[in-house]
């Protein structure tokens, strides 16, 4: 009788140790789901291009010339990317910029402007290449002469725009024509090279 006595409380303490380290056992948390649908991040943009029809030439006192292309110029730009979910190689990319270019002269302030706005579908390669094609639409577009030779302005100006590159840097090549006031039409087409700062993708 004893024996069963002491079988029975044995048996039990068994069972009350199991119940209680699978009470004390960690649940596993389920995994976060992967974020879906569209992703935005920032996009800033700084490139310097050169290229496209002579535009002025400017003679200083020295005997010195310098030649300035339509084209030519550098730019700065802020937009942003838009990507289909956040480990999508598919993305499209708008951009409002200011591009402008100067002569070298101490004592005038010779300058051309130009507000380019683009709008960018491109893809990324795992090896960290990429390509893009899309829209260039130069707007406000101004040359002022400070009083050397006269100021003009064109017509706001519609193109293609392309560019391959590695992770940040890439070659760009852009074609459009602008339109002055006369109804004279010159080429301001680019090549040039490219920084682009995006958010990393997943």
């Amino acid at each position: 009788m004893l024996t069963r006595f002491r079988s029975a409380i044995v048996v039990a303490g068994l069972v009350l140790f199991a119940t209680e380290s699978s009470a004390q056992a960690p649940t596993p948390s389920p995994a976060a789901p992967a974020k879906s649908g569209p992703t935005l991040g920032f996009a800033l943009d700084a490139s310097f291009e050169f290229g496209g029809d002579d535009f002025l030439e400017v003679v200083f006192t020295s005997g010195d010339t310098q030649k300035i292309k339509a084209g030519q110029g550098g730019t700065i730009a802020l937009g942003g990317i838009l990507r289909p979910n956040e480990t999508s190689p598919l993305s499209l990319r708008g951009t409002l910029g200011f591009k402008f270019v100067s002569t070298a002269a101490d004592n005038a302030n010779i300058m051309f402007t130009r507000i380019p706005i683009e709008l960018v579908g491109g893809y990324d390669f795992p090896n960290g290449m990429r390509v893009g094609a899309g829209l260039s639409y130069h707007m406000n577009n101004k040359f002022n002469g400070d009083g050397f030779v006269p100021d003009a302005t064109f017509d706001p100006a519609a193109g293609f725009t392309a560019e391959i590159g590695y992770k940040a840097v890439a070659l760009t090549y852009t074609a459009l024509n602008y339109k002055a006031d006369t109804g004279e039409s010159i080429n301001g087409g680019s090549i040039g090279v490219q920084l682009l700062w995006t958010p990393k993708r997943k």
